[in-house]
């Protein structure tokens, strides 16, 4: 499993869209069960805490799932390896950042950001 951004890797076949939105230009998959809200977005542009965010991302978003329910429902439903997008560049800070913790943390899986548009998956 990777992570990356529309821009970088939109048109990819495994990418897969954890953002409440997508480009009008994005046609590829989507699971919502990772989103964050319009509120925790609004308050992180307002802010710019970005430790705010992530505990309310924790505490509203992801001690909602259990992570090997949701990793396996990735594996099974969508193209492997899928690709996690948002809007966010690499270095930016980003809930699919996140979203790799939560897979390290809780499972041992490592995600990997990846980087340039020509990164091979």
């Amino acid at each position: 499993m990777f992570t990356s951004n529309f821009k970088k890797h939109g048109r990819h076949p495994n990418a897969v869209a954890i953002s409440l939105s997508v480009p009008t230009s994005y046609k590829g998959k989507r699971v919502h069960g990772l989103s964050p809200s319009w509120d925790m977005i609004s308050e992180l542009k307002l802010s710019g805490d970005a430790g705010a965010f992530e505990d309310r991302y924790q505490k509203e978003v992801l001690s909602k799932l259990n992570p090997k329910v949701f990793y396996d429902a990735l594996m099974e439903n969508y193209p492997q390896p899928c690709i996690l997008l948002c809007y966010e560049d690499g270095d930016e800070f980003c809930h699919r950042h996140i979203v790799s913790e939560w897979f390290e943390r809780e499972l041992g899986i490592t995600v990997t950001e990846l980087n340039r548009k020509d990164d091979r998956v």
